[in-house]
């Protein structure tokens, strides 16, 4: 059966014997979880973008009522003269 691994090896020495031990972890879950996370990021990166163009837009319009408000103001205030 094959699945991803993370092996540890270390080595010692006992009464003059040279022992090697082995540790070996399967890391599905922790791929699959890293997977999911990847995921997510750019999920959220998306919804990040998609937000920030909404603002974007939403500030156009602000700054184009603003100029419409100032102009009527202008032309408020000069009739008023």
């Amino acid at each position: 059966t094959e699945f991803p691994a993370e092996i540890t090896i270390s080595r010692s020495h006992d009464a003059g014997r040279a022992y090697v031990n082995a540790i070996v972890r399967d890391v599905t879950e922790r791929r699959r979880i890293e997977q999911h996370i990847l995921a997510l990021n750019q999920e959220l990166e998306a919804r990040v973008q998609a937000r920030t163009a909404e603002l974007e837009e939403t500030n156009r319009q602000l700054a184009r009522t603003n100029e419409e408000n100032e102009a009527f103001v202008h032309g408020v205030s000069h009739d008023l003269r």
